[in-house]
């Protein structure tokens, strides 16, 4: 009988040794933080903190050890975070903590680059790839001068749209001819170029306003359209761009015939095709052999020899398919641009560096880095809201 009850007492001690190392085992899994997280749409490195560690503010400290971010506030769905251990941000926590209530919730602080000092961003004027319908159009001055200037005032043509309201700011603006694609020659679209702004100060009779001419581009006339006015900010955050994505500078800003340092460019591709505020691009001659083959031809002619052999249309399609298989193309880079504006199939770029002067058609690609370009520390910084 002794034998058997310490049999029983040995068998209860196992069975409940046995339930306390899995109780162990089992429950820091069920309360531990994961290492990763997957990014979601909307997220930001704040309020990833906000969800794993009830602290947005600890936003540095999970860039710092992410640094392949480039922008803490624009995180691309899909991308992996490594997180921390809830314990290393309770030691980097101060030792008197002021009440939750108290501590103010800071924002990630956004450095750029400031265009300001180089580009008037009231003048840069877009690409269309349909006819502009102006909202009115400068119907008389009423001076006698043949050139309109700042101060002047002119009758505006609203016709019949509505709402129009004194003090309201618009543009005056002109289109362009009809833009074929430099490479394709296939029919593309429209420069507006910008040549002023204007004020409406009093409604003269139906559909008709007096206006006075503020700022001035360029030379401003009668007959000139008015649209409405845009402005976009001068100060840009930078961002990497996908190195598959090629494209053209398909034209000019004033239909100028060459590309130099600071020249207002449009692009033959914009958001839908993952172009975005802030891309820098990569500015490049294209070519099919390595550089020593072509040593006997400028830089500036590789491209031209290339599509005088092909054919333009050839020459595109070419270099598409063979850069969407991933095959080797040679390229030799002669500057950068940034995109100030991207709208859905154009976008609106500034050269910032040149080692050339190139026409409209030059190709450009996209430029991935970790860390910002050396370059980009010569362009004045400041603070994105």
């Amino acid at each position: 009988m002794m034998k058997q009850g310490k049999g029983k007492k040995i068998c209860v001690f196992t069975f409940l040794f046995a339930f306390v190392c899995l109780f162990s085992f089992f429950c820091p899994l069920a309360n531990s933080q994961p290492s990763k997280h997957v990014v979601q749409k909307g997220d930001t490195l704040s309020s990833i903190c906000e969800k794993y560690y009830g602290d947005p503010t600890l936003w540095p400290k999970l860039w710092e050890m992410n640094p392949f971010i480039t922008n803490p506030n624009v995180l691309r769905t899909g991308e992996v975070i490594t997180l921390f251990e809830k314990e290393s941000a309770k030691k980097a926590e101060p030792a008197a903590k002021k009440p939750i209530q108290e501590v103010a919730k800071t924002e990630p602080v956004l450095k750029g680059i400031d265009l300001s000092y180089k580009v008037d961003m009231e003048s840069i004027g877009y690409f269309s790839l349909v006819e502009v319908e102006p909202l009115g159009r400068i119907d008389s001055a009423v001076t006698s001068k043949m050139v309109i200037s700042t101060g002047d005032k002119v009758f505006v043509d609203f016709g019949s749209t509505k709402d129009i309201k004194p003090g309201e700011t618009f543009t005056i603006a002109e289109t362009s001819e009809l833009i074929r694609h430099p490479v394709t020659n296939k029919p593309l679209g429209y420069v507006v170029s910008i040549r002023g702004t204007l004020t409406v100060k009093e409604h003269a009779k139906e559909g008709m306003y007096l206006a006075e001419v503020g700022k001035t581009f360029s030379e401003v006339f009668v007959d000139d359209i008015v649209l409405p006015h845009q402005s976009i900010g001068s100060c840009l955050q930078p961002m990497p761009t996908d190195p598959r994505l090629y494209g053209n500078i398909v034209a000019v800003a004033n239909n100028r015939e060459v590309i130099g340092e600071y020249t207002i460019v449009y692009l033959d591709g914009g958001f839908k095709d993952g172009i975005q505020t802030g891309s820098i691009f990569d500015i490049v001659s294209l070519h099919k052999r390595p550089i020593l083959e072509f040593n006997r031809y400028p830089i500036k002619d590789i491209s031209k020899d290339v599509v005088d052999v092909l054919g333009k249309e050839d020459y595109l399609e070419d270099f598409t398919r063979k850069i969407m298989e991933g095959k080797t193309i040679y390229e030799h880079s002669v500057g950068k641009l940034i995109v100030i504006d991207a709208k859905p199939d154009t976008a609106i770029g500034v050269v910032l560096s040149c080692k050339e002067e190139l026409p409209p058609g030059a190709f450009i690609k996209g430029m991935p880095w970790v860390e910002p370009p050396d370059f980009l520390a010569s362009v004045p910084a400041c603070v994105v809201k």
